[in-house]
């Protein structure tokens, strides 16, 4: 308990301190460009979900997926708080988003996430889950359509590296052609 409060006060200091610095982030907003166009939003704010290179996923993928921008920043935001916003090291930014997916829960404890980025599991948790059970099953569909050499080379890519969105965007489009014609956070 007292691990998870100190978790909670660092995460909460560098989220106030990211706010302190930025444009208020607005559950109102339809749109990418408080985070990717604004100049008065502080990087480290991303930095701190680990979310380097962010401007290139939300362009690459986000975006053409239409990812609802406030249901994706309600799930970054009950990820990072252990799905409990009423936290007294909440953020107000945290606490102003409210929407997040159903399927955001199964991915509440670290110990249950896989190894993807902060920005995909808060993006596409009912993708995650339908990657997960795939994997389970050892299913083909989930690599139908991304080069073999790729797939070998998955764990030594930098998350900033191209070719790894294109892995992370076929996998969603697979889950869009074979499993689910709509995304839960659209």
């Amino acid at each position: 308990m007292l691990l998870f409060i100190l978790f909670a006060l660092v995460i909460g200091f560098f989220i106030w301190k990211a706010v302190s610095k930025r444009t208020v982030l607005d559950p109102q907003t339809t749109g990418w460009d408080p985070l990717i166009h604004d100049p008065n939003t502080d990087d480290s704010f991303m930095m701190n979900f680990r979310l380097a290179h962010f401007s290139d996923t939300a362009e690459k993928v986000l975006q053409p997926l239409n990812v609802n921008y406030n249901k994706f920043m309600s799930n970054l935001f009950y990820l990072a708080y252990g799905g409990n916003l009423n936290n007294p090291f909440a953020s107000q930014d945290a606490k102003r988003f409210t929407s997040h997916t159903a399927s955001i829960k199964n991915y509440i404890e670290k110990q249950n996430r896989p190894l993807m980025p902060l920005w995909f599991i808060a993006a596409f948790p009912d993708v995650l889950d339908w990657i997960q059970e795939a994997k389970a099953e050892r299913s083909q569909i989930l690599y139908e359509g991304i080069r073999e050499d790729d797939l070998k080379s998955w764990l030594d890519m930098k998350e900033e590296d191209t070719r790894k969105l294109e892995i992370y965007k076929v996998m969603i489009e697979n889950y869009l052609k074979k499993i689910k014609p709509e995304l839960e956070i659209q």
